[in-house]
């Protein structure tokens, strides 16, 4: 069964260099979510969501165990402002950061915090897996961050790796991970044995239905541009692509997701600009020509990602017949 979550797992299938989500194998229990795949297409950079911060660990990647996303522990626990001591024998690990300090030891399925000034601590905890050794780097369940911060959203959303060039989205405590192949559907990859979250549908109005918010689609597509298709992932998130034959322009709405664009390019260009009163960020590989704009209002999310590229004025006057 799958974890639960949603989320911009987006990044995947790709339309010709398009993100288009797709599902992917889980380890464990829980609900289907998305996560991206032709990781080809993009890079993963490994920077880890906790406390709101990005943490990089670089190629360390993370390791899956017992159904827990273990991360390296003295990269991430310095990153986040924790002295780190370690024992000779790399198998105690003393965390302190003037607040609040732990003792972490390698083997030992306990976990607990205290205050660096003052007497006492909290209750041990277990977490079905203990601190653990791997090349010689201590690694822990992602979950302790959550327990030392005091705060059951300290972890966020975001995708990474595992040590084994494995992609995996995580959500808070949730992850999926899984291997893909090539579809012969539509040209998507999509994980072995896992039915597909996305659905197509011929209408806007039946992708709609199975939405919990209203659809908005661009009024100012030029005549050249057909409809591709209309699809949902996850009944949360609602797309629709336009092709050319040459070009294709993917647009995406979706409630209560901050990333929903998958595109993790590094641009040249990266701006943000007023239209309508609404902040854009319009990012491409120069000023003139556009690949993805991404805006937000109230808690419905947006973006518009072009394969070639589109020049600034018509992304604009796209965004605008949105509004």
């Amino acid at each position: 069964m799958m974890k639960k979550t949603i989320a911009l797992l987006l990044g995947a299938v790709t339309i010709m260099g398009m993100s288009i989500p797709v599902s992917a194998a889980d380890q464990n229990k829980g609900k289907s979510i998305l996560i991206s795949t032709n990781k080809s297409k993009y890079t993963i950079n490994n920077n880890l969501s906790i406390t709101g911060k990005n943490v990089n660990i670089g190629n360390l990647g993370v390791v899956i165990n017992s159904g827990n996303v273990m991360v390296p522990l003295k990269i991430t626990s310095e990153s986040l402002g924790f002295k780190v001591s370690t024992s000779s024998d790399n198998k105690i690990i003393t965390l302190d950061n003037d607040k609040i300090k732990t003792e972490i030891k390698v083997g030992v399925d306990l976990y607990y915090y205290e205050s660096s000034h003052a007497i006492g601590c909290t209750a041990p905890e277990s977490f079905g897996v203990a601190p653990m050794l791997v090349d010689n780097v201590v690694y822990v369940p992602i979950k302790i961050y959550n327990l030392i911060f005091n705060d059951p959203n300290t972890i966020g959303r975001f995708f990474c790796e595992t040590k084994d060039g494995e992609l995996v989205y995580v959500n808070n405590e949730n992850y999926t991970i899984g291997s893909f192949v090539e579809s012969k559907s539509n040209g998507m990859s999509e994980p072995i044995g896992i039915p597909s979250p996305i659905k197509e549908f011929n209408t806007i109005q039946e992708a709609e239905k199975s939405l919990k918010f209203k659809t908005v689609v661009p009024k100012e597509i030029a005549s050249q541009f057909k409809i591709k298709f209309i699809s949902t992932i996850s009944n949360e998130l609602f797309q629709i692509c336009y092709s050319d034959g040459k070009n294709d322009i993917l647009f995406r709405m979706g409630q209560g997701i901050d990333k929903l664009d998958g595109d993790y390019n590094v641009y040249k260009f990266n701006e943000t600009t007023q239209v309508n009163g609404t902040n854009v960020n319009l990012k491409g590989n120069n000023s003139s020509l556009i690949n993805l704009a991404t805006w937000k209002i109230n808690d419905i999310s947006y973006s518009i990602s072009v394969k070639n590229g589109m020049e600034n004025d018509n992304i604009i006057k796209i965004i605008k017949s949105t509004f």
